[in-house]
């Protein structure tokens, strides 16, 4: 096992003991991104109610297309949209 996929699947532990409302979580290159979608998966597997999955990050901003791999999950452009969609 990677150390990515260790600490991926650490945090969807720490996430089926706290159930949080909000899970937030941003990639800056697009590898990062791609890496999300082991913890994307993981929490869809979740029993309900799962958590609301929030994406952001500079590489969803500068590649569009990688938010339509993560369908249901709110991918956000900046902080301030992010502050805006959850008003």
């Amino acid at each position: 096992m990677s150390t990515i996929a260790a600490s991926n699947e650490q945090l969807l532990q720490e996430i089926r003991r706290l159930h949080p409302d909000l899970v937030c979580l941003s990639a800056t290159t697009r590898e990062g991104a791609a890496e999300l979608a082991q913890i994307y998966e993981g929490l869809a597997a979740l029993p309900a109610p799962r958590p609301r999955l929030i994406f952001g990050g500079r590489a969803f901003n500068l590649a569009p297309d990688l938010r339509d791999r993560f369908t249901g999950a709110y991918v956000s452009a900046s902080a301030r949209d992010l502050i805006a969609a959850l008003k």
